[in-house]
């Protein structure tokens, strides 16, 4: 199915969420306008299936709209789930950075139960965590490929890697966080170039 944005800045899933299925394959096209989620569940965006994101246009954006409304859940304003699930983004940007971003910030993109992401394009900037897996699941294996584009944590690391799988950053792609671009705590971590920059004080370096 390809889903194409049409009416800016009045587009918004954060009260209800938005699920795309098992085995469906989605391309959003955000067309140059705004798409507003939630970072909490069934405010979010659950792919259960694959998402493609692209933009036609320029300055499309997936945005956060709230905070969590407690501790932070693990949940990302893209949430992928399982090992059938995938995320891919060609363009476009995912802004996940809300006011006080070092005690409040929020994920953009969580991979859970071995779910899939890849980046081509476009940028992701989070206060906390651009991309991240989850160590609960030790069995699963995620594949994260940065291809191209922008990882951005403006407060933490923009790669948080705790789980089982393999992570591969090339040539095209920065990554780059306020405490350290990347933390990796399990599996594989492969670079083959890129831009990897710690941009904050902090002494915890680049990976």
């Amino acid at each position: 199915y390809d889903v194409v944005l049409s009416k800016e800045f009045n587009i918004n899933v954060a009260d209800n969420g938005v699920v795309v299925p098992e085995e469906n394959f989605i391309t959003l096209d955000l067309n140059g306008y705004t798409l507003t989620a939630g970072s909490e569940q069934k405010k979010n965006i659950l792919v259960l299936g694959q998402l493609t994101i692209k933009d036609s246009r320029t300055a499309g954006c997936i945005k956060c709209a709230t905070d969590y409304s407690g501790p932070a859940t693990g949940f990302g304003v893209i949430m992928a789930r399982g090992e059938n699930a995938k995320v891919i983004v060609n363009g476009g940007t995912i802004d996940a950075v809300r006011d006080n971003p070092v005690s409040k910030g929020q994920f953009a993109v969580t991979l859970n139960e071995g779910a899939d992401f890849e980046i081509n394009g476009g940028k992701i900037i989070a206060g906390w965590y651009a991309v991240c897996g989850n160590g609960s699941y030790k069995t699963q294996n995620t594949l994260i490929t940065v291809n191209a584009g922008i990882l951005e944590s403006t407060a933490d690391y923009a790669l948080y890697l705790p789980q089982s799988g393999s992570t591969v950053i090339n040539d095209g792609a920065t990554v780059t966080g306020g405490a350290g671009a990347i933390c990796i705590r399990s599996g594989n971590l492969t670079i083959n170039g890129g831009n990897i920059v710690c941009e904050g004080d902090g002494n915890t370096g680049e990976t």
